[in-house]
């Protein structure tokens, strides 16, 4: 009991604190799954109420599962299910957001919910991304609080394009996606200046390396498979195809100092997500990253496209850092609504439906949704291609 209500007190004072800095109206939202019904801790920095809905905890389960496959593949409707659990989550809370005029939602999920982007529960109108800024409220964040961002970023970028293990496919769009984030001498039009290290000069002596250089953003585009339980199993893949853990990670020989962003982009992240499964491994790596001194975490719930991909982050780093009065989730917001809209198009000539959706997760059944209506002009609308990156953390 008592560190229930120390973690309440953090929670509190972190939303006092960020309206004492005069940040934009915020609330966190926390969320406890329980036998048969969803506790929602609503706060903010003169208000702490809790809400709830019924419902058993293994039909959310199933719920949250469907909702998971359907948001995979780009070939189904998301939105019924969307409002469904829309009306589970958000309504009981609705009149208390409004209320405090939020227009920062931290949330703060246990169980089967850590596995469902937020951002993609749809209110019958829009998505909830699209009228509030939305991040993921670790422990850590909301034990030590915010420190202000660095002003200007640099970044350093290291990915891998190559097929360098059998487990995992080739990423080939991870060269352009470099460019795009990395401005070099070479490659003016990247968005931030930096270095990049590609596939083979990506080694784990380069990242201690680049770690020890202390760049404000840390850029990692490649896959990260999470295995749900173990730390020792869970790991990032490096140029050369060996595995480095994020136990290894984690260690002090891996610690950031003074990093405003880590961003792990392009990552088949091998969620379970199923029943029985808690998505434990979803908030740690965001914890453990930060208490390894990362301010926040931008990180994947599946595999992602290539190429939306490349093109929402290079979107995301320069509204960033072209106008000081935007931070993090207000980028990553407007970079997602840039690939509802259609602003963000394939740079192909090809931008028909099978062109864009290579290695989509596609759904064996049609009786859990109707069939996505594809349109060409808004090639990356389904959530498929933008609700799966999460920002853990400091958002600001």
């Amino acid at each position: 009991r008592a560190l229930a209500d120390r973690a309440q007190n953090n929670v509190r004072d972190l939303v006092a604190s960020l309206s004492a800095q005069g940040q934009i109206r915020t609330a966190a939202l926390q969320y406890l799954v329980t036998d048969n019904k969803v506790y929602i801790i609503f706060t903010t920095a003169t208000k702490q109420v809790a809400r709830e809905s019924t419902i058993e905890v293994e039909a959310l389960r199933r719920q949250l599962t469907a909702f998971r496959r359907i948001l995979q593949s780009p070939h189904l409707d998301p939105k019924p299910a969307a409002q469904a659990l829309h009306r589970l989550l958000i309504a009981p809370v609705l009149a208390d957001i409004k209320e405090a005029d939020a227009q920062h939602l931290m949330i703060s999920s246990t169980d089967s919910l850590r596995y469902i982007p937020f951002a993609a529960l749809h209110d019958g109108e829009s998505y909830l991304m699209q009228r509030y800024q939305l991040s993921t409220m670790t422990e850590a964040a909301a034990a030590r609080g915010m420190k202000t961002p660095v002003p200007a970023w640099s970044i350093s970028a290291l990915g891998v394009s190559d097929k360098v293990s059998d487990e995992f496919t080739a990423l080939p769009a991870v060269g352009n996606e470099l460019k795009a984030v990395v401005r070099t001498a070479d490659n003016p039009a990247g968005a931030l200046p930096g270095q990049i290290y590609l596939n083979a000069s990506f080694t784990s002596e380069q990242y201690k390396g680049v770690i020890q250089n202390r760049p404000p953003v840390i850029h990692l585009a490649t896959h990260f498979k999470f295995s749900p339980g173990t730390e020792a199993k869970s790991f990032l893949l490096l140029g050369n195809g060996k595995p480095l853990s994020l136990t290894e990670m984690m260690s002090e020989q891996y610690r950031f100092t003074n990093l405003d962003l880590l961003t792990l982009s392009a990552c088949e992240t091998a969620l379970g997500g199923g029943v029985g499964e808690n998505g434990r491994e979803v908030e740690g790596l965001g914890a453990q990253a930060q208490r390894a001194g990362a301010g926040a975490v931008i990180a994947t719930l599946w595999q992602v496209a290539d190429e939306s991909t490349f093109q929402l982050m290079q979107r995301f780093y320069s509204l960033r850092t072209s106008d000081a009065s935007v931070n993090k989730s207000e980028a990553m917001r407007q970079a997602q609504i840039s690939l509802i809209e259609g602003n963000i198009r394939p740079s192909s000539t090809q931008g028909n439906e099978q062109s864009i959706t290579r290695g989509a997760v596609r759904a064996s059944t049609s009786r859990e949704a109707q069939n996505f209506t594809f349109d060409a002009n808004k090639p990356y609308a389904h959530p498929f291609y933008w609700a799966p990156f999460i920002l853990m953390g400091n958002w600001l």
